[in-house]
């Protein structure tokens, strides 16, 4: 990049959303350029490849509400496959498999807890999912586990509304080659300036100009990609400082924590099930869903969520394993131990570039979504799963929004070729 240069639209971050207004705008034939902080594109979106040909997605790795979600027709037209799989209802605890009776009465719960976010939200009540939950049933813990997964935070924390609008068709399918590597594969072609952190945007004038780490761009508007923990710890500088309204809304609508972490076996030690499921209900503990030999691997994958999570990852990648670890070794077996052959384990709230998992809105803040998605001064937009309203914590929702505010900037600046 030159020291110094002039674009029509400027897009701020190269994960789904700077993906999707990458290409649309490339569509549209707009003068646009790409800056990315870190070293590579695809924002959460990030596959290892453990071994060859064994892929394992560190963030975002559902095609969620599948039916309904681009990324499906992304991932056939790129010739990726997805397991189009219904989740197990396993459950373990006090030391054995839990019978289908059992398992209904759990269910019946969830279905109680979900009819009464709905109808508090019917009512027009934002309060929190914890406020909905009867919290002396001995399933609660189990749904704070699912809730933290879903949302990164726990339930006290997070507008029932969140889940309410979700857009949810029960279809969750996870991809064999990675979700990260489909996005990075979709945005392989555009114009992105790797390690360019951006320091400042002054917004003062009729153009906005930009300050990075590899010089000073301007440009007619800019689309903010960044996630709400960047923007809320203030690692941009605004010059003016944004409106309160819009810093309102970031702080309401926080990233939350979430983790995932693989366990690799030297052999098959779980029969022929491929991508079975079991959440282990612990008494007193921290619940955990694992997940067992994906589409055929030699692993196990724990998620951890909400404030557990923040308190693992800070803890310490060794520290994240050995719990996951001895969940396996209490649902299979303490000789499961001797055959644990690796390990790799993401810890996104320590990404200096992300600064957490994904965005939930705090009880009563749910509204905010949309004035974080409003454009301030018709130069600044602002995009990214956090300002979906309906996709809100998926790739499919941070691309969607890139998509409409690429679009809105075209309008507004009259940017058609």
């Amino acid at each position: 990049m030159s020291t110094r240069s002039n674009v029509d639209v400027l897009v701020i971050g190269a994960g789904a959303a700077g993906i999707g207004a990458g290409l649309t705008l490339a569509r549209r034939g707009v003068d646009f350029a790409i800056v990315e902080a870190s070293h590579r594109i695809g924002g959460r979106g990030y596959t290892e490849e453990l071994a060859p040909g064994e892929f394992f997605d560190l963030g975002c790795h559902w095609l969620h509400s599948a039916s309904i979600n681009p990324m499906t027709a992304v991932a056939d037209r790129l010739g990726y496959t997805y397991r189009k799989e219904v989740f197990s209802r396993r459950v373990f605890t006090d030391g054995a498999w839990q019978p289908d009776t059992i398992i209904d009465e759990r269910d019946a719960y969830v279905d109680r807890t979900y009819a009464a976010m709905h109808a508090h939200s019917d009512a027009g009540e934002d309060i929190s999912i914890y406020d909905c939950m009867d919290r002396d049933n001995r399933w609660a813990s189990m749904f704070d586990h699912w809730i933290t997964l879903d949302t990164s935070a726990d339930p006290d924390q997070v507008s029932a509304f969140d889940l309410v609008r979700y857009n949810d068709t029960n279809e969750d399918w996870p991809i064999r080659e990675g979700y990260g590597r489909l996005i990075c594969e979709l945005g392989a072609a555009l114009p992105v300036e790797l390690n360019c952190a951006v320091e400042r945007v002054d917004w003062r004038g009729s153009r906005v100009v930009v300050t990075t780490a590899k010089g000073v761009i301007e440009a007619k508007a800019v689309i903010l990609t960044v996630s709400t923990g960047v923007l809320g710890a203030d690692d941009i500088e605004f010059l003016p400082r944004l409106p309160d309204w819009k810093r309102d809304a970031i702080s309401a609508v926080p990233l939350g924590h979430h983790n995932r972490i693989c366990i690799r076996f030297e052999r098959n030690l779980f029969g022929e099930e491929a991508n079975e499921g079991v959440t282990l209900l612990k008494d007193n503990d921290e619940c955990m869903a694992l997940r067992i030999r994906p589409f055929g691997f030699q692993r196990v994958v724990g998620g951890t969520g909400g404030r557990f999570a923040q308190w693992l990852e800070r803890a310490g990648v060794e520290a994240s394993v050995a719990y996951v670890v001895d969940c396996i070794a209490e649902v299979f077996g303490n000789d499961i131990r001797k055959h644990v052959g690796g390990h790799v384990a993401s810890a996104w709230s320590g990404d200096p570039w992300v600064r957490g998992a994904y965005a939930a809105s705090l009880p009563g803040q749910f509204h905010q979504r949309q004035h974080l998605a409003a454009t301030v001064a018709d130069q600044i937009l602002f995009a990214g799963e956090a300002t979906s309203d309906g996709f809100q914590a998926t790739v499919h929702g941070a691309y969607l929004s890139g998509e409409a505010k690429a679009l809105e900037a075209v309008r507004t600046l009259k940017l058609d070729s």
